[in-house]
């Protein structure tokens, strides 16, 4: 065997290795989406009860959030070197 042969079935083996294990990964994707269904219709049927058509909270937006307003920054003064030099 020639080093190009073992490279292509050292390659090929470790991609059929990878595509088994991915499709092996992807075996309960169905299950998961009907319970991905079912929280999602869960989700609409409590926003419905709310009065909430759209998905936003009573009173049609969200309350603005209860956060200090940061302290304002105050920069040194520039001036240049000639003013300096005459204070």
């Amino acid at each position: 065997m020639t080093f190009d042969e073992i490279s292509a079935v050292a390659f090929g083996g470790v991609a059929l290795l990878a595509s088994g294990w991915c499709a092996w990964s992807w075996r309960d994707g169905d299950k998961e989406s009907a319970t991905d269904r079912d929280v999602l219709a869960w989700s609409a049927a409590q926003r419905a009860q709310q009065g909430e058509a759209d998905g936003t909270p009573p009173g049609g937006r969200e309350p603005a959030p209860d956060v200090a307003p940061a302290p304002p920054v105050h920069l040194a003064t520039v001036t240049d070197i000639t003013a300096r030099r005459a204070a």
